[in-house]
C-alpha cells in the first residue's frame, strides 16, 4: 500500500507553526462567515482535520464533532456541517464524505491548505471545497504531526 506521500507530486517540505494554523484557522472563519451563517456544527475528519476543526467551531460558537466517515454525521443536516480537514492533497480523504443526491445534500467543506493538483483542466474542484485558506506545492507538516 502506498502512503499519500509516495502519491503526492508535493517535492518541498513546509513545517506549519502553531502562530500559522491560527492564521489560517481565522482565515477559514473569516470566509465562512461572509458567506454562511447557517452552520450548526463543524466536522473535523480524524486525524488531521480534529485539531483546526475545535479551533474553528470555537471562533464559530458551534458544536464540535470529530468524524471518520459520512456516517458520523447521519444525525445533521449536511447543509449545516462545516467539515473540516487539515490538508486536500490527493483527495481520498474528503471523497469518503460525498453524499449522494447532489449539490443540495453536501456538507460544506473547508481545508487549512490545498494543493493545486487537486484541480481539473477546467480549473473546478474535483471533490467539493468551498473554503481554502490557502493553497500550496509544498509537503506540510503540522505541529500536531511532530
Amino acid at each position: 500500500m502506498t502512503t499519500s506521500r509516495e502519491r503526492s507530486p508535493s517535492t518541498h517540505h513546509q513545517d506549519i507553526t502553531w502562530y500559522e494554523v491560527g492564521i489560517l484557522c481565522q482565515r477559514l472563519v473569516d470566509r465562512v462567515l461572509t458567506s454562511c451563517s447557517d452552520i450548526k456544527v463543524v466536522a473535523g475528519i480524524k486525524r488531521g482535520g480534529v485539531i483546526p476543526g475545535t479551533i474553528i467551531a470555537h471562533l464559530l460558537g458551534t458544536n464540535f464533532r470529530p468524524v471518520a466517515d459520512q456516517y458520523d454525521l447521519m444525525d445533521f443536516d449536511p447543509r449545516k456541517v462545516l467539515l473540516i480537514d487539515d490538508v486536500c492533497d490527493t483527495g481520498e480523504t474528503l471523497a469518503k464524505f460525498i453524499v449522494k443526491g447532489g449539490p443540495s445534500n453536501q456538507f460544506h467543506t473547508a481545508v487549512l491548505l490545498a494543493k493545486p493538483w487537486i484541480l481539473d483542466k477546467e480549473r473546478k474542484h474535483i471533490f467539493v471545497l468551498d473554503y481554502i485558506a490557502e493553497w500550496t506545492e509544498d509537503w506540510v507538516v503540522f505541529p500536531w504531526e511532530k
